[in-house]
């Protein structure tokens, strides 16, 4: 609450002025799905970003031309008189890549290294080296008056992708080496669990206890471990739609089993335990409608993708006592969670593609979402953003949202539901509809105003990348999307110098 100063008083409310909101608590800087790393020249910028950020000094002109500086610690007179401080900034994680990822940005015997190796180093040395506050009125820099991001030390890395039990422990093995290596504390690097794989939700209980007091949070992803899904059990037959699957029974109960797994782990007792984005970062009523659920269903954090909609959902959380929600859910049996519900495959109803042309409006949908991502990826190196949609309603998309378009495409051509002749089609009309609704924006490249025969419009590259996307989606381990983006980012580089 902040009060009027000096006896000043409001006719209607007194000497109360007004209610501060305080949201993002936390925050994940992002290596991974939100950005274009592709080259040294790119990572070298992102670590850049990362270090003005643990050191306080980073600054940058918004939109529309003002500058945005980092908050100082907030400062205020507690009841009885005594002066306090309060964190005017987020607690900052980091999120590096995930193990199948290599890069030639290092090179050990003329081989790439795994680019998690790299960049779990470095973000770990700028963390633990530069993580001391900063001090404005000292004249030291023009940065704010702040203390560390971690008082106690602490270096959270999130890690994505994983797929089992066994590769958390080596994450620990792994966390251990780069403590010993840069001389810090055992247990100094703490790990925030991405459960967005099929078989890191078929082992989490075991994962968990493979990284026991390191864990400062588990999270779900509907977008990624339902491309997960689709990529391991697609020979069972065609998806269903798009729109249907956050209904679907696998996916139900793989969020009843991540709160339930990390409650009994006691995840909640030092951490957090995530619920998944809101992609429609301008729908404030559908949000505050919709992501009040997360508190209700035992969840005690949630990503958003903006500092609005995160001040407007902070409130859910004055709505609801998720300690209160937690302790029920404790003192309760288990949800009856089967393997068999996790493993149900949400196969596709013939019935609603029934309408004429239904299949060939879908797969348009599908495919602009695809083609609405990267572009902005390939050509200007832009990872994650808001984008319109087919419908011409923002929303944010990241490398996830490009993983279940392409697996559901994907698979509905294994299953005879789309030709590869028509996904073509659907990719060019895609770029074209995408062309008009970008027409006259900065720095937009038109991908399709060309008099280019069919050959050569699929020849763009970011109409190659999105069919390669496809294609990988049936014959690559994972489904994973960036070997294409990588390729085609770094010709659309290479090109321009």
């Amino acid at each position: 609450f902040q009060l009027y100063e000096g006896g000043k008083v409001n006719g209607e409310n007194g000497q109360f002025k007004d209610l501060v909101v305080e949201s993002a608590v936390t925050t994940i800087v992002d290596f991974e799905d939100a950005v274009a790393i592709v080259d040294a020249e790119d990572m070298v910028l992102a670590l850049r970003n990362y270090l003005g950020l643990i050191r306080g000094d980073l600054q940058a002109h918004g939109s529309r031309g003002a500058l945005k500086t980092m908050n100082s610690d907030i400062s205020f007179i507690d009841p009885n008189g005594a002066a306090q401080a309060v964190k005017g900034t987020s607690l900052m994680s980091v999120r590096n890549v995930s193990l199948h990822m290599y890069t030639d940005m290092v090179k050990v015997d003329g081989q790439e290294i795994p680019e998690r190796i790299l960049g779990v180093l470095l973000t770990t040395l700028i963390a633990t080296a530069h993580d001391h506050g900063s001090n404005a009125k000292a004249g030291a820099s023009d940065a704010p008056v702040r203390g560390p991001n971690s008082k106690k030390g602490y270096v959270y890395q999130v890690t994505p992708k994983l797929q089992n039990s066994e590769e958390v422990a080596e994450q620990v093995r792994f966390f251990e080496a780069v403590e010993e290596k840069l001389g810090l504390a055992k247990g100094t690097m703490l790990i925030g669990i991405m459960n967005e794989e099929l078989g890191m939700t078929l082992q989490l209980s075991e994962s968990l206890r493979a990284a026991q007091s390191r864990v400062f949070f588990t999270n779900t992803g509907f977008l990624d471990r339902t491309g997960s899904q689709i990529r391991v059990q697609t020979h069972a037959g065609p998806v269903d739609l798009r729109d249907d699957l956050t209904k679907s029974v696998f996916n139900t109960s793989y969020e009843l089993h991540n709160v339930d797994v990390s409650l009994r782990a006691g995840v909640h007792n030092q951490g957090k335990i995530g619920k998944g984005m809101q992609v429609r970062n301008r729908a404030m009523v559908e949000m505050l409608e919709n992501k009040i659920n997360h508190p209700k269903s035992g969840g005690n954090t949630a990503w958003v993708p903006a500092p609005n909609p995160s001040h407007l959902h902070s409130m859910h959380y004055h709505m609801i006592d998720v300690d209160q929600v937690q302790r029920t859910m404790e003192d309760s049996p288990s949800p009856n969670i089967s393997r068999r519900d996790l493993l149900t495959f949400p196969v596709l109803d013939s019935g609603k593609l029934s309408e004429p042309e239904a299949a060939e409006k879908l797969l348009l949908s599908y495919a602009h979402s695809m083609v609405a991502y990267v572009e902005p990826w390939v050509h200007r190196g832009i990872g994650c953003s808001g984008v319109p949609n087919f419908d011409q309603i923002e929303e944010m998309k990241d490398r996830a949202t490009e993983r279940i378009d392409g697996a559901i495409i994907a698979n509905w051509k294994l299953h005879g539901v789309v030709s590869q002749a028509e996904i073509e089609d659907a990719v060019i009309k895609a770029a074209e509809i995408l062309d008009r609704q970008n027409l006259g924006q900065p720095d937009y490249v038109p991908m399709a105003d060309t008099e280019e025969k069919r050959s050569g419009l699929l020849e763009e590259p970011v109409i190659s990348a999105v069919l390669q996307i496809i294609d990988d989606a049936l014959s690559s381990p994972s489904a994973y999307v960036e070997p294409a983006l990588f390729r085609y980012r770094k010709a659309v580089k290479a090109a321009s110098k």
